[in-house]
Order: structure tokens, then sequence, then C-alpha cells
């Protein structure tokens, strides 16, 4: 049997707090009113303190190198612009672009004079609109003479490269038609190749598409009009010789492009040498 007495079970609210119902509601009332004259009282008021650093300024003297006199205005030079604008004159264009600078600074200085002229016509012009118009022309005139030489340099350095790539596409004919034909080819063989170019440059649209199963085949003599006048001619030299800038354009292997939905083929030596030998 349990001994243990069960302990009451407590009901709502605060035990033993209030005797009845009505002194509960008189403390409430008690507690609200307290609570309205609390918010109705003045605030005490709020000290804020504010707290400012100083920092300290200390003077040192400085030594200033004592000055000799009115400062004088250095006259403008042309030249130190140049290291700035060189860049612009290299490369292909660099004649092109030193011509149209040497231009534009020749109507400049003849713009100054010109104004500086019509002024002392007039009457007599004041000092430093005297001085500025004439240092205007003067530097523009130097200019010009910077770009004249600029110009000159673009055009010899022009000139070299042309010679340079010259001598190159000349050393390359010069290998293509040594792998063409050998080191002593007979004229007839060249003349037969020649004809064999020109048929296949009529027949390459449908050759290669046929071949390479596309919408289209392309292939072209780029310098189809001094070839063809060589073929006329019966001249081995020349067309051996055309032969070889033809081959040095379309390269050994030929290459499928496409454009949009359309297919094609641009053909390469290798591609010749196959229509040659199958035709």
């Amino acid at each position: 049997m349990n001994d243990r007495t069960e302990t009451p079970k407590r009901g709502r609210g605060r035990p033993a707090t209030y005797s009845n119902d009505a002194e509960r509601v008189r403390a409430w009332r008690q507690r609200q009113r307290e609570l309205i004259a609390s918010a109705k009282a003045p605030a005490p008021p709020v000290v804020v303190e504010k707290i400012v650093e100083v920092e300290r300024i200390v003077e040192k003297r400085v030594s200033v190198p004592a000055r000799a006199g009115k400062t004088v205005a250095k006259t403008p030079d042309a030249s130190h612009l140049f290291p700035l604008l060189k860049e612009r004159f290299a490369g292909p264009q660099g004649e092109e672009t030193a011509k149209r600078f040497r231009t534009n600074a020749a109507r400049v200085a003849t713009a100054a004079r010109d104004v500086l002229s019509l002024a002392q016509r007039s009457g007599r012009v004041p000092e430093s609109e005297d001085i500025f118009l004439r240092q205007v022309a003067q530097f523009f005139e130097q200019l010009n003479g910077i770009f004249q030489n600029v110009q000159a340099g673009a055009k010899r350095a022009a000139a070299k490269a042309e010679a340079d790539y010259q001598a190159r596409h000349e050393a390359d004919i010069k290998a293509t038609v040594l792998k063409t034909f050998g080191p002593s080819p007979a004229p007839a063989d060249i003349l037969t190749m020649g004809e064999a170019l020109l048929a296949f440059d009529a027949a390459a649209n449908d050759w290669l598409s046929k071949k390479y199963r596309v919408d289209r085949g392309y292939f072209s003599v780029v310098r189809y009009v001094a070839f063809e006048r060589a073929m006329q001619q019966g001249n081995a030299e020349k067309v051996a010789r055309e032969l070889a800038e033809a081959r040095l354009e379309i390269g050994e292997k030929g290459r499928r492009w496409v454009d949009g939905e359309q297919t094609g083929y641009a053909a390469g030596w290798a591609d010749f040498d196959d229509y040659r030998t199958n035709a």
C-alpha cells in the first residue's frame, strides 16, 4: 500500500495572493492607475557627454630655396611630344599617318601666321596674343618638320619591307617550281600540267561536289589572266611560275566549309593531282 500523501492539485491563478475576486479587481485597477501616472510624468533629462579629441599640430620649418626672380615661362618645344606620338607611325600605315599629321600641322601653322598678319594690319597686336600666335606658328612648323622626317623614314621602312617580302616570295616560287617539276623539267610537261589546271578550273565545282558530297566545290586560279596569257604564248617558264603561284595560294590540302545550310569544299593541290591522275 502506498503511504505517500497526495498533493492537492493547484487551480488557476496565483494561490493565496488575493482573498477573493473583488480584491483582485481592485489591485488590477490600482496597477492601471500607476502605469498611467508613470506615463504622464515628465521624462528625466538625459545628459550626453561629448568627447572631442584634438590632434596636436606641430609646425616644422622647411628650408625653401630662394627664387632668383620672376619665373619665365618656357618656350614650347614640339620635339618633347614626339616620344608620345612615335608609336602611331609604326606599321604598314605609318607613312600615310605621318603625311596626314604633317598636313594638319602645316595648316595650323599657316592659320596662326595669317591671323597674326591680319591683326597687325588693323593695329598694334597685344603683347600676350602676339607671343601666343608666334609660338603656335613656330611650334607647329617644328611639328611639320618632325612629321616630314617620320614620313620619309616610314617610306624607307615600307620599301624595305616590300623588298624583303618579294625576296622571300621569289625564294618560295623557286622552291615550289622545284617541288612540282623537279630540277630540269621539260617544257612540254609544264604546258601539259597547265592545260590540266585549266580543265580542273572548269570542272572543279561538279567534280569536288560529287567526290566530297557537298553542295559546292570551289577552286580558282588567282592570277588567271597572267596564267592564260602564258599558256596562249606557250611560254613554259611563265606557266611554271604561275602554276607555282597557284600552288602556294591554294595550299596542299583542301578544306571543308559550312555557310548556313550550304556545305562546300575548297580544293587544294592534292585534289588537282587526284583529278589530273584519274580524269
